[in-house]
């Protein structure tokens, strides 16, 4: 089976704190190989990237809190 968009896990648009951040336009990236479409992908905003940044450094504080007995049972 070839690995398509449609077989993916992907959605093109920016997560940021769990939700989906709606953005147009977006750009297609293409294989310069094959010419094939590798996948769609939302353009992002300085905001976007600042939310971001601020929402993962809160998660890894989140997470460096968590013991490894809790983050085994994350991970199974």
């Amino acid at each position: 089976m070839s690995r398509t968009i449609e077989n993916l896990w992907f959605e093109a648009v920016p997560w940021i704190d769990g939700r989906s951040i709606k953005r147009l336009p977006s750009a297609q990236v293409i294989n310069p190989a094959t010419g094939e479409l590798v996948a769609p992908v939302a353009y992002a905003e300085v905001s976007d990237v600042e939310q971001a940044i601020a929402s993962s450094q809160r998660a890894q504080d989140r997470w460096q809190e968590t013991s490894a007995f809790e983050r085994g049972e994350i991970l199974k």
